[in-house]
């Protein structure tokens, strides 16, 4: 499994290549869809709005390339890796060959078998992610408030 490094400050701040905004958009569908959690439920987990995430969803550039290293981030702390998009977040340029995605299967059987008795995304959140879990981006939102 590939360790996230610490993101180089000089990265572009936003993804304007139409392939690699499509290439986010599938990585991150996928790994929501293998979850099973619906849009609204990643959107709060990821401090966004749903229009955020059906954007970085369907790849419309341009994307912020903060949200893209939350979700990450975030995938990361349930069990998902993927060694191309880390790649693509730490260059910021060019596109894998494949698009590799790999599940810690604890972690999908616990969220199969809990999705129904969670309520509420912030319920399911702390279910998958712990309970002392906050969003990245509520920490430090894309845009000031």
């Amino acid at each position: 499994m590939t360790t996230v490094k610490a993101f180089p400050s000089e990265q572009p701040k936003v993804v304007r290549d139409p392939d690699q905004c499509m290439l986010w958009g599938a990585y991150v569908c996928a790994v929501r869809n293998a979850l099973g959690m619906s849009q609204g439920d990643l959107a709060a987990i990821l401090g966004v709005t749903r229009t955020t995430l059906t954007r970085l969803e369907q790849g419309v550039p341009p994307l912020k390339m903060a949200l893209c290293r939350t979700a990450l981030e975030v995938f990361k702390e349930a069990g998902v890796s993927s060694s191309a998009m880390v790649d693509a977040a730490l260059i910021g340029a060019g596109l894998p060959v494949r698009l590799d995605i790999s599940f810690e299967i604890h972690h999908l059987r616990k969220m199969r078998s809990q999705t129904a008795r969670a309520s509420t995304a912030a319920d399911r959140a702390a279910m998958l992610l712990g309970e002392d879990f906050t969003p990245p981006l509520e920490q430090a939102p894309l845009r000031k408030r």
